[in-house]
């Protein structure tokens, strides 16, 4: 059994040119925040784990795209490769060749793949999109593969805890919560991230259930999204709309 948990990673500093200017991404049909986290969760028997995501060129101009794998943290004895044009070996870290993509076009046949090989560990690679001619027009996300000894539902806590969608959405002023946490709770959070994966808003759980309802006055219209963080760890999030 396989379950993908897709969460937001925030970058504390975000440098106002860094992001990409000619492409967009998405995760399950909607939008996907730049420098943003997909978690592929499985057993460390699972003989592949696999994340996908589309990319959008919406410039006004055809660009020869390629892929370039970056390891940020590795389990030993694992192997990790990625598709773009075809599927190329472990050892290939920029992809010889690209895709051409041409303006309001979303290309889906990327997928980065994961053998964990039984070893249990979490295995974290960057991938970023670039135009060929231009390698700063680019745009960037992680994925983190975390094969695990035990069920999934185990791995991610979350078999206790229940949390209703939010409501109203869109919202104008206010957003509600309706939850239940586990008796082995610690901390939890409801956390609101811009399309750039900044925190825009968090507030506190305090108590095992009840209603949250988040004052939503002070955000500009648009998307956002926000993440239901538990224990520290960040077990689910969907996307919030705010419109007057």
């Amino acid at each position: 059994m396989k379950k993908l948990i897709f969460s937001l990673i925030a970058s504390l500093l975000i440098i106002p040119f860094a992001f990409s200017q000619s492409f967009e991404l998405y995760y399950e049909n909607e939008i996907f925040p730049f420098g943003g986290t997909i978690y592929v969760v499985d057993e460390a028997s699972a003989s592949l784990m696999q994340a996908h995501i589309s990319i959008k060129n919406i410039s006004n101009a055809a660009k020869l795209v390629k892929v370039k794998k970056e390891e940020v943290q590795v389990v030993p004895g694992s192997m990790n490769t990625f598709c773009w044009v075809v599927c190329w070996a472990n050892t290939i870290f920029v992809s010889p060749a690209g895709i051409t993509i041409d303006p309001g076009v979303t290309n889906d046949e990327f997928s980065g793949d994961y053998m964990p090989f039984n070893n249990v560990g979490v295995t974290i690679i960057r991938y970023t999109f670039f135009d060929d001619d231009n390698p700063n027009d680019s745009t960037h996300f992680f994925v983190n593969f975390n094969a695990g000894p035990v069920g999934i539902d185990d791995l991610t806590k979350n078999t206790k805890n229940s949390f209703s969608l939010a409501y109203p959405n869109p919202a104008s002023n206010q957003v509600s919560f309706d939850y239940t946490l586990s008796d082995q709770t610690i901390n939890a959070y409801i956390r609101v991230h811009n399309l750039l994966g900044t925190v825009v808003k968090e507030t506190r759980l305090d108590y095992f259930s009840g209603k949250l309802i988040l004052d939503v006055c002070d955000l500009n219209e648009g998307f956002y999204f926000y993440s239901i963080v538990v224990n520290n760890e960040v077990i689910d999030t969907k996307r919030l709309v705010i419109s007057r």
